[in-house]
């Protein structure tokens, strides 16, 4: 190998001088590192230069290896997603959950809802309770005997008002939840039920409270059996139920006597302040 004399500057041949100058008799231990000049770089002239090189290049085909493969991944992931989903709409369109939406009066006794079947009624008006509620207005529950679920159905969506009849024409009130209840009707909380009480699986029974005008003249419960596989996804009516209901009287402990009605505060002159802000508690959900 050719190399420059560190003292005289003669070129020599490093192996066959044994690293000894001939011309000066300098000694070099080891051959000197060549730094390479832009021009042997763009050349390609020095091997180390050109190895580095590679070895980014290959660093780099890896990354984007790495890069490709985590994208086809998320790809494979989205389309499977995908295609589940055409699968179970299918299915579910096969077995009559999804299709036109049909509406349907039927009898409260035995309905339907998702393969589950529930009961409905009679509806008590609870006339004396009368605190936290418009003018106008009356406490209605409703009885509902859920009974338990063969089978559990994933995408459930349903959901149920009361359908009120007055002489004005018809409207919808939602149940109210127990947090409405509870601020003032406490012993009612117990037993209530709520819209999510419709998806439960397991057997069981109670009211559904609702606030609607004291002049109504029928009610029926509104139900709307519907599916959503995703929350993104538009909700998938398929049935609407309409059951009418029968009046029943209210059972004597259910209601409350005037000790009650003075202890509990429940009956308040209309012009008093605690009677105005007790009038804004329950949302009638018109």
């Amino acid at each position: 190998m050719l190399i420059r004399c560190e003292s005289c500057d003669k070129l020599f041949d490093f192996d066959k001088f044994d690293g000894v100058c001939p011309a000066c008799g300098h000694y070099h231990s080891h051959p000197p590192v060549i730094t390479p000049t832009p021009s042997q770089e763009s050349k390609g002239g020095v091997s180390g230069t050109a190895r580095a090189s590679s070895s980014d290049s290959a660093k780099t085909n890896r990354q984007r290896s790495r890069t490709l493969a985590v994208l086809v991944l998320w790809l494979l992931i989205l389309v499977s997603g995908m295609v589940l989903r055409n699968i179970m709409m299918q299915r579910w369109r096969s077995s009559g959950m999804l299709g036109d939406v049909v509406t349907e009066t039927v009898s409260a006794d035995d309905v339907v809802l998702n393969r589950q079947h529930y009961t409905f009624g009679p509806y008590q008006k609870m006339s004396d309770r009368t605190a936290g509620l418009p003018d106008g207005y009356v406490l209605v529950r409703v009885y509902m005997d859920r009974k338990e679920a063969d089978e559990w159905i994933s995408g459930r969506d349903d959901s149920c008002c009361l359908q009120v009849e007055t002489p004005s024409g018809y409207a919808y009130y939602s149940p109210l939840s127990s947090y409405h209840l509870e601020r003032i009707y406490t012993d009612l909380c117990d037993d209530c039920m709520e819209i999510y009480d419709l998806q439960r699986t397991e057997a069981d029974t109670g009211y559904m409270y609702f606030a609607v005008p004291a002049d109504a003249t029928s009610l029926s419960m509104y139900l709307e059996e519907a599916t959503r596989l995703r929350y993104e996804d538009p909700r998938e009516l398929t049935r609407i139920l309409i059951c009418p209901l029968e009046e029943a009287p209210l059972d004597s402990e259910d209601a409350l006597s005037e000790e009650d009605l003075v202890n509990d505060a429940l009956v308040e002159d209309p012009a008093s302040e605690d009677s105005q802000s007790a009038d804004s508690e329950v949302n009638t959900n018109v």
